[in-house]
């Protein structure tokens, strides 16, 4: 089990084909979501699919909050050498215009779970949502229904607070979703007052994922299914000072589930920076912090200009790798230090 942490960043060039997609909006279920709690907005997809507006099919993470798009989209890449005797050996997948993951868990019997039962969703939780204001909820509804304030009805309000509960307490520690076990028995007990989440945060989104469907795979990287489960968490703080009001938390669990090695495996985050205009931007990376960024390439910014505001940057810093062996060091997993380990 391979984890990787990262942080999304905005504050005040890539050329590719946009291929915008569709996602289902006909279930009672959450398909896709929002992270919001702050000062840079996104959208997720219960298929893993992270940065991309589902009513409009373009750019889908906004800073400042629901303002101007800084990306398109975004997710990961990753390759290995599958040994499990069958060709192709080397094998690849991702998460990028098009996608090579499908949602659901893989079972231990090797099966996925059904993508069309309730609980395979994209689960979202925040800690004040017993409290949350009606006028904070009618902000939620705007962006989450793409509907304008004056259709909002109480109706519409209730069935954002009753998801935020029935998520809270249909929270899926049981297949890897954070949560605090305070009496440590490892079931997650929302009645004895254990609450989803990690790390104090303030609202929390977690999905998984997995690279079973061959279709999917050998369409978008050209290869068969490795048998990877990518379990996705995000996560971010509210009211708080810079930089962590406009920061974004991911994680990243791959867990092998082929039953056979997987050996020289590489791993990368990608995103397609939109910043306002997207004709207009400058990448690059600093390797002593373990960062990529983009920036405009000039002072002002076509879509930013109507706003008022000049055009931000936005970065992603690698914080946390996979840990492996290594005599008197110290790693880090699971916010907890490993002995004999580095990361």
């Amino acid at each position: 089990m391979k984890t990787f942490i990262l942080i999304l960043i905005c504050t005040a060039l890539f050329a590719s084909e946009k291929i915008a997609r569709s996602i289902k909006t006909d279930s009672s279920k959450p398909l896709h979501t929002l992270f919001n709690i702050n000062n840079i907005h996104g959208w997720i997809s219960y298929n893993g699919q992270l940065g991309h507006n589902p009513y409009t099919g373009g750019s889908g993470i906004y800073y400042p909050a629901s303002i101007a798009t800084t990306v398109y989209t975004e997710g990961l890449l990753w390759a290995g050498w599958v040994r499990d005797g069958n060709n192709p050996e080397l094998r690849s997948g991702s998460m990028q215009y098009r996608i090579s993951t499908q949602a659901g868990a893989i079972l231990p019997d090797g099966t996925v779970q059904n993508a069309d039962n309730e609980e395979v969703r994209v689960y979202r939780i925040r800690r004040d949502w017993r409290s949350i204001s009606n006028n904070e909820l009618t902000d939620v509804a705007i962006e989450l229904y793409n509907i304008k304030s004056e259709n909002i009805t109480p109706g519409i309000l209730n069935k954002i607070r009753e998801q935020y509960e029935r998520d809270w307490y249909e929270w899926p520690a049981e297949l890897g979703a954070p949560y605090y076990d305070l009496n440590g028995n490892s079931i997650y007990e929302p009645d004895l007052g254990e609450e989803p989440g990690l790390a104090e945060a303030d609202q929390v989104i977690w999905l998984v994922v997995n690279d079973l469907d061959s279709i999917l795979t050998e369409k978008n990287g050209g290869s068969p299914p490795i048998g990877l489960e990518i379990q996705i968490t995000l996560w971010a703080y509210k009211n708080t000072i810079y930089p962590f009001e406009q920061t974004v938390f991911q994680r990243y669990r791959l867990i092998n589930k082929s039953g056979s090695t997987i050996d020289s495996m590489y791993v990368g985050k990608w995103s397609d920076p939109d910043i306002g205009n997207y004709g207009d931007e400058f990448a690059g990376c600093d390797t002593t912090l373990n960062l990529s960024f983009a920036y405009n390439s000039g002072a002002i910014d076509n879509e930013y200009i109507t706003f008022g505001i000049p055009p931000p940057a936005i970065g992603y810093a690698h914080l946390q790798g996979p840990y492996v062996p290594a005599t008197g060091q110290t790693a880090l997993f699971d916010f907890k230090t490993i002995d004999g380990c580095r990361n």
